[in-house]
């Protein structure tokens, strides 16, 4: 979701804020987590943004197409629970189960791409997106060192225009 100002129609500057359910597969959760199967998570993304909107092709009769890119920059927390009984730290000692853990950190860069299919007061059309981040914390204890990683997206944007 974004929310924000339409400054001209090249420019838009505002916020974005993401929710994913996912889990998380057993050869990333090394790096981070203690699970050696599949677990369950939800992320979050939100930060600020600013989108280009370089063209508008009218197709007649208050109908366009609207091609823009972003670029923005925020925070994201991964929230993830483990169902079964797992190691939580590298020494060993078992979690209560269910276990739940917050990873989060910057997301330094949060690419995206899209083009919409604008009417008078809406648009929806097709969008991807690509955002890196580095996990400093889970639950609130900090990390030695950050874990980097990689988010993909894609999906269809629906807009609309008060």
């Amino acid at each position: 979701m974004d929310a924000g100002l339409r400054v001209s129609h090249l420019l838009f500057v505002g916020a974005y804020f993401s929710y994913a359910p996912t889990t998380v597969s057993p050869g990333f959760v090394d790096v981070v987590s203690p699970c050696d199967y599949s677990c369950y998570a939800r992320v979050f993304h939100f930060g600020l943004e600013v989108q280009l909107h370089p063209v508008s092709l009218s197709l007649g009769r208050g109908v366009s197409i609207d091609p823009w890119i972003g670029l923005g920059i925020g925070y994201e927390v991964a929230q993830e629970r483990y169902d079964s009984e797992a190691y939580c730290t590298p020494g060993g000692s078992y979690c209560d189960v269910p276990h739940t853990g917050a990873l989060q950190g910057p997301e330094w860069f949060n690419g995206q791409v899209g083009v919409a299919v604008a009417f008078d007061r809406f648009s929806i059309g097709p969008y991807f997106s690509a955002s890196y981040g580095d996990y400093t914390s889970d639950a609130g204890q900090s990390f030695m060192s950050g874990v980097a990683h990689w988010w993909l997206d894609v999906g269809l944007r629906f807009t609309v225009t008060p």
